[in-house]
């Protein structure tokens, strides 16, 4: 889709090149009546092509039809047509590259306005003819103990980092060496991955690239090490290790999904006492972090997004009911509160990805006391494929520029 076209509707879902072979038919177009369509990005990585639009579309009701006793299917006329797409008003805009016999099955999709990353919705309930699922970009975000546990087995080049953190035990090396996942190494959130030497960005600056490639090697990361990082306590000291890295340039880096806890209730060992490893030699790509691999945020930034910004702590402090550690209550004017501990279930694993979609709307920036809860949300975001930039220095750079605006209640 090229920015400026004139249709009038889009298609959201598309079969890529040789899913006919896995899937059979996707028989209808789904319609989306566009507004103003900003940004399409095709990922064919997951098999199917999504386009996601910065604002708001809608989907009508006539488009899903099925009945009780089996979910609703995608129809089209004529299923040899090739993807096209745009096309004009009324017209089809998206058939399946070649005819098969089997529809893909779709959830029942709500009816009216869905936002950015709601898009997300389409692709994760698009069907499985042939036992075939779509699940975003989690993988390559999150990990399950089983799956860590079969990294573990299969001798792959692994580096697992203990990041245990809470803001009212800022230090975790006592409970890491009582304790802790097989080969994993304590990284310290106040020490390895924030840079208190530097004044005005918050209570939890961001480290220097340099800083983070020393400790890296430290943790015997190489290029082509797997990081795998964990906490016990809500993902933020392992969101907050994931973001860091990635900012950084490291390629893969993963969240152990429902943390510790996962892990042992997988079946997990524990073992005791520090882990040294053999220092790693990975080069990091970028040595400012503000300007890094991940977009950041300016205070003058987060300022111009309103309902878009998401505010991750929790409801009372959002409203300025209660500000037990910064020196001003409130929120950002406009700033939409989703606390990051909504996003995952009882057990501390993040919510399936249509949950997090539709808790998420179309968020763009995330900001929460110092921007170490804010990466759970930014976590989430990534796991959904959709973009959003980090204010790193959060409501507790905020509220300490005097001259900034400050919201309270709900």
């Amino acid at each position: 889709m090229r920015e400026g076209s004139p249709p009038e509707h889009v298609a959201a879902p598309a079969v890529a090149e040789g899913d006919h072979q896995e899937f059979g038919a996707v028989q209808d177009p789904l319609y989306l009546e566009r507004e103003e369509l900003v940004a399409a990005r095709a990922q064919r990585d997951r098999g199917l092509l999504t386009f996601l639009l910065d604002q708001r579309v809608h989907l009508p009701p006539q488009c899903v039809v099925g009945d009780a006793d089996e979910p609703p299917r995608l129809h089209q006329p004529d299923a040899r047509r090739g993807v096209r797409r745009s096309q004009q008003p009324d017209e089809d805009v998206l058939g399946n590259h070649l005819a098969g016999e089997e529809a893909a099955h779709v959830a029942a999709l709500r009816d009216g306005s869905v936002h950015g990353p709601l898009l997300v919705r389409t692709e994760c309930m698009l069907a499985h003819a042939g036992q075939r699922t779509f699940v975003g970009m989690r993988a390559e975000v999150l990990v399950t103990a089983t799956e860590l546990g079969q990294l573990v087995a299969d001798g792959a080049a692994l580096a697992i980092l203990d990041v245990r953190w809470q803001l009212t035990e800022p230090d975790g090396r006592e409970a890491y060496a009582t304790g802790h996942v097989p080969g994993a190494v304590y990284s310290s959130l106040e020490d390895d991955l924030s840079d208190h030497s530097v004044t005005g960005r918050g209570r939890h600056p961001l480290p220097s690239g340099a800083a983070v490639q020393a400790a890296a090697r430290r943790w015997g990361i190489d290029a082509d090490t797997t990081v795998v990082v964990y906490d016990d306590w809500n993902r933020a000291g392992s969101a907050r290790a994931w973001w860091v890295m990635k900012a950084a340039g490291l390629g893969d880096v993963r969240i152990l999904d429902g943390g510790l806890a996962a892990w042992i209730a997988a079946g997990g060992a524990l073992e005791t006492g520090a882990v040294t490893p053999e220092p790693g030699h990975v080069v990091v790509a970028h040595d400012d972090l503000y300007a890094g691999a991940l977009p950041t945020l300016r205070a003058e930034d987060a300022a111009q997004l309103g309902a878009r910004l998401v505010d991750a702590r929790t409801p009372e402090r959002f409203r300025g009911d209660v500000e037990p550690v910064d020196p001003v209550a409130g929120h950002i004017p406009g700033a939409t509160n989703v606390p990051s501990t909504s996003l995952l279930d009882a057990s501390g694993a993040f919510l399936p990805d249509v949950e997090l979609a539709e808790a998420l709307g179309d968020a763009k920036g995330v900001y929460c006391g110092s921007g170490v809860t804010a990466s759970v949300v930014m976590a989430a975001l990534a796991a959904l494929g959709a973009d959003a930039a980090l204010f790193p220095g959060s409501w507790s750079q905020w509220s300490a520029e005097r001259e900034r605006p400050v919201a309270t209640g709900g």
